[in-house]
């Protein structure tokens, strides 16, 4: 099994001129990045990373929002924070480069910690990460416990983003927790994002093992235990009407929030969000040429 998940690892730079430095991410010391993570799966916090995470979902709480790239995750947390006081983001750390996005260069800090991978993994070693896992078999991404320990003392509801194998991580140790499932009301519009995004058709190997990820995120979702569905409203508007679909979409999500946090969501299993998220998964296999159990094989082995 190690030495199947150490073969999927990119260990060679590839040029690539979106990321700070020329080339795209990959791992340099897979013999330990598989040792520790298994593709994400063998990744335990420390007991004391364990009890602070516990002490902040059962005080001011943890909001994880799941869900495929370019599905406006991230820009209706930017609009929770900014417009809702009790909010915080987790900056999660990361051995990825800095990218450009629409030619615009991320900002340490501000989207990410960027760290060097000897950094982050030796506080994965150390179970010093919430969650942590080998991102698209390229770069090791996670939330850190400082960064939890600064939102209980300020008495904020962290607010973030999480991969699949972070909700496994915080479902071990706080059971009754549930995250947030992210699905566009309109997969065309969220590919059309995606390819803007990153440049491309999504034929480049970059593109590829996002949307791979993407479809086998989207079939996580459908575990109602651990998934409450919520349908961001994509649709393609004038530039000066985004704003207000952002905040119209962002306050649906704080009162979900509001209502749900505490109680693991009941009430907003919404049958209709699950057959969205159904059917968006199809169209993607469709895309990627594959079924539901290639894509499995491919994410888990």
């Amino acid at each position: 099994m190690v030495s199947l998940i150490m073969a999927n690892l990119i260990t060679t730079p590839v040029p690539d001129e979106q990321y700070l430095g020329g080339h795209a991410p990959y791992v340099a010391n897979p013999e330990l990045a598989t040792e520790i993570f298994l593709s994400g799966q063998s990744y335990r916090p420390s007991a004391d990373t364990a009890a602070t995470l516990i002490r902040l979902c059962q005080s001011t709480g943890y909001v994880g929002l799941v869900g495929p790239a370019a599905c406006g995750k991230n820009a209706l947390m930017s609009h929770l924070v900014d417009g809702h006081d009790i909010y915080v983001p987790l900056v999660s750390s990361t051995s990825r480069p800095i990218r450009r996005n629409n030619g615009v260069w991320e900002q340490d800090g501000v989207h990410y910690m960027y760290r060097t991978e000897q950094e982050q993994l030796a506080d994965a070693q150390a179970g010093l990460f919430i969650e942590a896992a080998v991102i698209h078999d390229s770069y090791i991404s996670g939330q850190h416990i400082s960064q939890v320990e600064q939102a209980l003392e300020a008495g904020k509801t962290v607010i973030n983003e999480f991969e699949v194998y972070g909700v496994d991580v915080i479902r071990r140790l706080h059971p009754e927790w549930r995250a947030i499932g992210f699905v566009a009301s309109s997969m065309d519009e969220r590919n059309r994002i995606f390819a803007e995004r990153s440049g491309s058709d999504g034929n480049t190997d970059d593109a590829r093992r996002r949307n791979l990820s993407a479809a086998w995120e989207l079939d996580k979702l459908l575990n109602k235990d651990a998934y409450a569905i919520f349908v961001n409203e994509m649709r393609q508007v004038n530039v000066e009407d985004l704003p207000e679909l952002i905040a119209a979409n962002a306050e649906r999500l704080h009162k979900m929030i509001v209502d749900g946090a505490n109680n693991g969501y009941q009430g907003h299993d919404d049958e209709q969000g699950r057959e969205i998220v159904k059917n968006s998964l199809e169209g993607m296999l469709e895309m990627l040429g594959m079924d539901i159990e290639e894509v499995r094989v491919a994410k888990e082995a």
